[in-house]
């Protein structure tokens, strides 16, 4: 089987499983499509990042001195060497990245939405694959998120 059959096939059984959750095609009550909240939501996402700490940041390390303002500052300069045409996603992570997975470009693999702050999975669900996010600010400081899957 082919692995767009098998998403397709997937994707189906997702859709099936909410209508019979939520009462539709078996309560007697007129079928209706179920609310915009209920469509169902990746169950893994991808994505890299760039992480711009400051001293006030979660988990930072004592060599992060820099203020609340100037790593704004930092990583809106870093999002628009980004956004820039033939841009280097992966480079840049390695270049300015205060998270340990800028050894790896920035990549933090695959993961359950549950798994990451809920800023950062929100903000990463409303990218689509391949797109880069605005700065999006969490306890650990300003990301840069690239959605990768």
């Amino acid at each position: 089987m082919h692995n767009s059959s098998r998403s397709l096939i997937g994707t189906a059984l997702a859709v099936l499983a909410i209508a019979l959750a939520s009462g539709c095609g078996g309560s007697g009550s007129p079928q209706t499509r179920p609310p915009a909240e209920a469509v169902p939501q990746p169950t893994l996402l991808g994505a890299s990042h760039i992480l711009i700490m400051h001293r006030d940041s979660d988990r930072a390390p004592a060599s992060i001195i820099r203020t609340r303002e100037e790593a704004l500052a930092r990583v809106q300069e870093v999002a628009a060497k980004v956004k820039a045409e033939g841009a280097d996603f992966a480079a840049l992570a390695g270049e300015y990245s205060d998270c340990p997975s800028s050894a790896k470009g920035g990549d933090l693999g695959t993961f359950a939405p549950d798994q990451m702050v809920a800023a950062f999975s929100e903000a990463t669900m409303k990218l689509a694959v391949g797109e880069i996010s605005e700065p999006v600010e969490t306890q650990f400081g300003f990301h840069i998120i690239r959605r990768n899957q």
